[in-house]
């Protein structure tokens, strides 16, 4: 799907990707999953090789800067917790006139970009510069969300891991574990695009709006590492809260054990056939049964006074 904004008088207008002009108005063409009838479209309208388009596309593609033919492309990763690696690639395509953003699914943070408000149709007005800068914005702040959301959802793991153990609950840790790696990784690479925007790329005039956004990457950053810490902690808990069950149960085990230890010898003697006292005696059963209930007893109070029990 393509979507086509460019400035028509006062307002900013969605049109034919076709019929954009970019000698008249900055344009924003937005391009999710696009097909390869309509990257062919983006080729041949803003001359762009289509091999390059193609890379837009590559799930893999690490964040990074190139500049090449009069064409910036800026190779982003945005916070998707619903995908498997946590990130979706977005590629951004700067010139004087036009800036093309391709992405495989719709992110909300430039979706949801409200376009008709007169900040935006200032940054049309003004240069595709400050267009880039908008949605880079926006994605940041949909990091920062989605940091805040990772970490509620850690509260409520945490609070899960110390009220019970289950195997299901491990397997959601590693699971984040896994997440925060790929969030980590995503915001260093998006934080050194903007360093080379701001120190490399002569396009880039105003470097102190890109800062902002470096500011608030490297914020995400530094929560993200504390998560990851609380994250080994969980384990940490996890582990400590399934070796002290294994304990209880083994201390329950011997309890039981050494309960029984003495009447199993008791009846196990006179399971033998020699002579034992009290065999010819008419009351050996009860007395012997007594014998047995009292060292049971003993044992019982003498693990309670020692806080065994």
């Amino acid at each position: 799907m393509i979507r086509a904004l460019t400035l028509q008088g006062d307002r900013i207008a969605e049109v034919d990707v076709k019929l954009v002009n970019t000698g008249k108005a900055n344009t924003w063409v937005d391009c999710v999953d696009p097909s390869v009838q309509e990257l062919r479209t983006i080729h041949e309208k803003f001359e762009i090789p289509l091999s390059e388009l193609q890379h837009c596309l590559d799930p893999d593609e690490r964040p990074r800067v190139k500049a090449e033919a009069g064409l910036v492309y800026i190779y982003y990763r945005a916070l998707i917790p619903q995908e498997s690696k946590g990130t979706l690639p977005i590629t951004i395509i700067l010139s004087k006139r036009f800036v093309i953003s391709i992405h495989k699914q719709k992110v909300a943070a430039i979706t949801d970009l409200d376009v008709n408000t007169e900040v935006m149709k200032t940054l049309f007005k003004e240069s595709t510069e400050f267009l880039v800068y908008k949605i880079l914005h926006a994605l940041s702040k949909e990091t920062t969300k989605v940091v805040d959301e990772f970490e509620n959802e850690l509260d409520r793991v945490e609070s899960e891991v110390i009220k019970r153990c289950s195997e299901h609950t491990l397997a959601h840790v590693f699971s984040l574990k896994k997440k925060i790696v790929y969030f980590r990784r995503a915001c260093i690479g998006d934080r050194d695009v903007l360093s080379v925007m701001m120190n490399d790329l002569p396009i880039i005039k105003e470097k102190g709006l890109f800062a902002e956004i470096e500011v608030e990457l490297m914020q995400a950053i530094d929560s993200i590492e504390v998560l990851r810490e609380r994250l080994t902690s969980i384990v940490e808990i996890y582990v400590t809260n399934t070796s002290n069950r294994i304990n209880n149960v083994v201390k329950s085990i011997t309890l039981v054990a050494t309960l029984v230890s003495f009447p199993i010898l008791i009846t196990g003697l006179y399971g033998m056939n020699v002579a034992l006292p009290l065999e010819n005696h008419p009351y050996a059963f009860w007395i012997i049964t007594g014998l047995l209930i009292l060292s049971v007893f003993t044992t019982i109070v003498f693990f309670a006074r020692k806080k065994w029990l």
